[in-house]
């Protein structure tokens, strides 16, 4: 099916737009790679690359930062970078503290 650009049809422009739309407001980049890769590229931290794509920082409050109590805590956490820093939360944060941005163990 050809598209006119004097013309296009409904679909077509859904087609086209709706990528290219949700790529921009998810901030992904064009050339992101085959599936639209999420993450650091290989030999960078997880911490690393979450703290350079971070537009801002949450406070501990936003975050509900809190002693851990169980296996979830900072220390575990792919954001904490040691001693005491953390990729998305502001301030100072204890190994053995924990918040609702919590990302799976370390990688």
């Amino acid at each position: 099916m050809t598209y006119s650009c004097e013309n296009p049809s409904r679909r077509g422009l859904l087609r086209g737009g709706a990528g290219a739309a949700a790529a921009v407001l998810i901030g992904i980049p064009a050339s992101s790679g085959p599936a639209g890769a999420f993450g650091p590229p290989p030999g960078q931290s997880w911490a690393d690359w979450a703290e350079a794509n971070t537009p801002r920082k949450s406070t501990q409050r936003d975050a509900e930062y809190h002693v851990a109590s169980g296996s979830r805590r900072c220390a575990n956490c792919a954001n904490f970078k040691s001693p005491n820093h953390c990729a998305v939360v502001e301030g100072a944060n204890s190994p053995e503290g924990v918040c609702r941005l919590y990302y799976g163990a370390r990688r």
